[in-house]
């Protein structure tokens, strides 16, 4: 009774402290935790490729729109992974792109237990469409330097997540860390993307019984500027077969958004996405929501055959 009490008010003071508007770069990534930390590796696969994109707000004015497309590839001879991101995003006038590199290593602890680390270094380039902008004077030095020359930082990221037997999944990430040292920054007051502390647990079930159901859950904290918030999600499988499968799931979280997602696989290997999200704290007019689209494909990796008579 005691521990369900202190869960309850750590979940309302997520709730007090949650509304804030949503970060693009690191929303819905349940489906490819490799958006959020650069330790995550899928060894089952020799390459996977995500691509989606976000259209948020519908029918507000100036709202974001972003799309990621990322590849991760996994050594499995070496334990390791090399990977890449491209985030493109636009809001108004401002269109932000980043690319990014990492590097993950695998330490198997035993059979089923192992810890991953993972290193990423990113190039953020901030833009603006000067023909969007109205100011009295166009040719301010304040306005025309940044808005027109657009702004070039570098930032770097730091992950750690532990695996028991690929069900469950523990991790902890900084993002965008070098934000918190002005020194390291572009001479300019904020930085472009603020740094972001995460920890995370995702569990996957077993099959029910002798039925072809099974689920996983998901609960993480986030925590960036002087925000902290909460997400969590559950979902729900049916496989049809070994090639399709159809996927339903719930999220939500702290920061007032709330929505589901239909995934259904294509082809063994090929997933196909659709989401919907609606943020009752930050906008509740003039707004049909949030959309999403995402394609999943990995190459799985051939088992591999062991001699036992050596």
């Amino acid at each position: 009774m005691k521990r369900s009490g202190i869960i309850i008010l750590f979940f309302v003071f997520l709730l007090s402290q949650g509304k804030a508007q949503v970060n693009p770069e690191i929303y819905n990534y349940w489906e490819n935790l490799y958006y959020v930390n650069p330790s995550n590796i899928r060894f089952d696969y020799t390459a996977y490729l995500t691509l989606n994109t976000r259209v948020q707000w519908v029918d507000f004015p100036g709202a974001p729109v972003s799309a990621h497309l990322s590849a991760a590839f996994p050594i499995s001879k070496i334990r390791s992974q090399v990977a890449t991101k491209l985030f493109v995003d636009r809001i108004g006038y401002t269109n932000t792109i980043e690319l990014l590199l990492s590097y993950a290593y695998s330490l198997k602890i035993n059979h089923d237990n192992s810890l991953n680390f993972g290193v990423s270094g990113a190039l953020h380039l901030r833009t603006y469409d000067f023909s969007k902008i109205s100011a009295e004077d166009m040719l301010d030095p304040t306005i025309y330097s940044e808005k027109v020359n657009g702004i070039l930082e570098g930032n770097m990221s730091l992950g750690l997540e532990y695996n028991y037997k690929d069900v469950l999944q523990v991790g902890v990430s900084t993002r965008n860390f070098m934000s918190y040292f002005p020194a390291l920054r572009a001479n300019r007051r904020n930085p472009l993307q603020s740094a972001t502390n995460m920890l995370y647990v995702k569990y996957l079930t077993r099959y029910f019984g002798e039925t072809n159901w099974y689920m996983d859950f998901g609960a993480a904290f986030r925590q960036y500027d002087t925000r902290y918030v909460g997400d969590f999600m559950t979902s729900v499988y049916y496989d049809f077969n070994s090639s399709y499968s159809l996927q339903f799931q719930l999220f939500g979280g702290t920061a007032g958004d709330v929505g589901f997602t239909v995934g259904v696989n294509l082809l063994s290997d090929l997933k196909l996405l659709c989401s919907y999200n609606y943020n009752y704290a930050v906008v509740n007019t003039n707004s049909y929501g949030t959309f999403e689209i995402m394609l999943t494909y990995g190459f799985k990796r051939c088992p591999t055959c062991i001699n036992v008579w050596k």
